[in-house]
């Protein structure tokens, strides 16, 4: 058991640390972490992936707020392209969250670790280019990318960076915007799935004690701490990086994320 409390110790200084670095929201870090946990833990086995995404996103609420005032203070943050996709982010991440509910365990980690092996070969051949007028996100294409990031965040207990992040890359956006406006979707994903998921867990006849939901409280107040503190860290070092090097620490994540919850599941 010690072992386990180490290990998710460990995971809420990466995750903070990479979430201030990349804007990722730590998702692609926690979960697969979490999962391993509540795998573990006789109590939450029989639900652990609902248990991993919902503690999940109660953990990001704290790491986004204490990443997210460096990059408003870089001006990092493209609020046209936040108030153009959130609506239906709030929409359908509560669908997601409703939707995780139901699916089995293993089943959603090996949708999650596809979903994160996607985003990789979408990223690999994806140029690097910062454009001087960057191009025009469109409503229609708010609406279909606003939904597939709410909608995997809500399953998975993601921030939505790993898809949000590439999108944004795409339109001509630095990776230093990019990470940036990711960091305060995070913020936004994270309340609204943690009540969601909240509200769902009420009606699991598996819940436990310490629990809100599917919020496992006491991994939530373990790594919060250590998350927030090493966020700040990364956001810092977000703004002096080559943009290069942050590009390639995003694609060996999201590699190593995939194999390992493939792994779990199996």
């Amino acid at each position: 058991m010690l072992s386990v409390y180490l290990i998710l110790i460990i995971g809420g200084c990466l995750t903070g640390f990479l979430a201030g670095l990349l804007g990722i929201g730590g998702g692609i870090i926690i979960v697969p972490i979490l999962a391993f946990a509540f795998h573990i833990l006789p109590e939450t086995t029989a639900s652990y992936m609902q248990y991993a995404a919902g503690t999940s996103l109660g953990i990001m609420i704290f790491t986004a707020i204490s990443s997210i005032p460096h990059k408003l203070r870089q001006r990092e943050v493209n609020f046209t392209i936040v108030k153009m996709f959130t609506p239906y982010i709030v929409f359908a991440s509560i669908l997601g969250a409703i939707v995780a509910r139901f699916l089995n365990p293993k089943l959603l980690a090996i949708f999650f670790a596809l979903t994160l092996l996607t985003m990789l070969v979408k990223m690999l051949f994806q140029k690097d280019h910062e454009l001087i007028t960057p191009k025009r996100n469109s409503k229609r294409k708010s609406a279909f990318w606003g939904t597939m990031v709410g909608f995997k965040s809500g399953i998975f207990g993601l921030g939505g960076g790993i898809v949000i992040i590439p999108y944004i890359h795409s339109l001509g956006y630095s990776m230093r915007i990019a990470i940036g406006t990711s960091s305060l979707f995070t913020l936004i994903i994270a309340l609204v799935g943690s009540i969601t998921f909240a509200i769902t867990g009420i009606t699991d006849h598996n819940a436990v004690s310490w629990t809100l939901g599917y919020l496992y409280l006491p991994a939530i107040l373990l790594v919060a701490p250590t998350s927030m503190i090493f966020s700040k860290i990364g956001a810092k070092l977000s703004s002096k990086a080559p943009l290069g090097l942050l590009k390639w620490i995003f694609l060996f994540i999201l590699a190593f994320s995939a194999v390992k919850l493939l792994l779990t599941a199996i």
